[in-house]
């Protein structure tokens, strides 16, 4: 039993952010777990430190899959892809 003074709030049902998620312009995030190697993890750290205006890890992935997007787009990837990449990767991503 809560006390009057205990502020207690409700978390949404999986059916309420399933409604927010379709009513909402913003594209929903999902958690992207990966090993990376430690040097790796390094040189992201010193970037996000040595950012002129705030930064984070999270803001610098995204900007690398942009990138890597965008090279795949323009035939430039390391690995093989069907011809029908571009189109997808343009509709899906909103890319060029």
């Amino acid at each position: 039993m809560l006390k009057k003074s205990q502020n207690f709030k409700i978390e949404d049902t999986g059916k309420d952010k399933a409604i927010k998620i379709a009513t909402s312009n913003e594209d929903p995030e999902m958690p992207l777990r990966v090993e990376i190697p430690y040097s790796y993890h390094k040189a992201l750290k010193k970037l996000k430190g040595n950012a002129d205006e705030y930064v984070t890890i999270k803001l610098l992935i995204i900007e690398s899959l942009e990138d890597i997007f965008n090279k795949y787009i323009d035939g430039k990837g390391k690995y093989p892809m069907d011809d029908n990449i571009t189109n997808i990767l343009r509709r899906e991503l909103k890319l060029k």
